[in-house]
């Protein structure tokens, strides 16, 4: 497949795509692989991306993917295999690169603790609401969540002498991304928010009803990974998780 172009230069390259901008140097975006080496065929691969161009900072991926979804042995399987064969670079929570949620950039910057991590990432969610609304009862749910909620939650699993291993997690697993691949049959994720991170924080996702990745998921994926402990905070956690 000839490479991807647009005004001569080539979008893609060495896994990154390259959108050229006429007033500005080229934008750099990862582009679904996210989880090289640790698990190759776990994502698309980059010749069956489509590129068309949108107006603005935009650019739309078209994968050409089917809508079964994938079962939960293998699906769990495989994820599970990431988060246990992955690791920081660093020992750190965070990634090297802002990674978007949606349109959101994420606030990745490299931290000691998971608790750390997590609260840069909830008050960047938030952020937005509060600012673009104006004072609300948000403000005092924000600050019961981050002086009350997520130390409750989140700090014994660094607490007593437990510590929160950083794994390479996908960010947005959900079952709008992740599907059965046409050609190999084989089940793909891809639209990632990737950073290092507790690997439980990647099933808060499949809490919502609206995701159709049911108990047997959750029951399937912590047959390959146990609950972290404390394990009765599990359920709490994972409501969490699911903000």
């Amino acid at each position: 497949m000839p490479p991807m172009t647009m005004g001569g230069q080539e979008l893609l390259h060495e896994g990154r795509l390259r959108w050229p901008r006429q007033s500005s140097p080229p934008r750099q975006f990862w582009v679904n692989r996210f989880d090289t080496p640790y698990r190759p065929h776990l994502c698309p691969q980059t010749p069956h991306l489509r590129l068309f161009p949108l107006p603005s900072q935009h650019a739309l991926l078209h994968l050409p993917l089917p809508h079964p979804l994938p079962s939960p042995s293998s699906f769990c399987a495989q994820l599970a295999s990431l988060h246990t064969r992955s690791q920081s670079p660093n020992g750190k929570f965070g990634f090297h690169v802002t990674t978007y949620n949606g349109d959101l950039p994420q606030d990745n910057k490299w931290v000691d603790t998971w608790e750390e991590c997590f609260v840069h990432g909830l008050k960047q969610m938030l952020n937005p609401s509060l600012e673009g609304g104006g004072p609300w009862e948000m403000e005092d749910c924000k600050r019961d969540m981050v002086e009350k909620v997520i130390p409750r939650l989140l700090r014994p699993l660094e607490s007593g002498g437990r510590r929160v291993k950083s794994v390479l997690a996908h960010g947005d697993s959900w079952c709008g991304n992740a599907v059965v691949g046409i050609e190999t049959g084989r089940w793909l994720i891809f639209d990632p928010s990737s950073f290092h991170a507790h690997n439980e924080c990647e099933l808060g996702n499949w809490r919502p009803k609206r995701n159709k990745f049911g108990s047997e998921y959750f029951e399937k994926y912590h047959e390959y990974v146990p609950k972290s402990e404390p394990v009765e905070d599990w359920d709490d956690r994972n409501a969490l998780y699911a903000l």
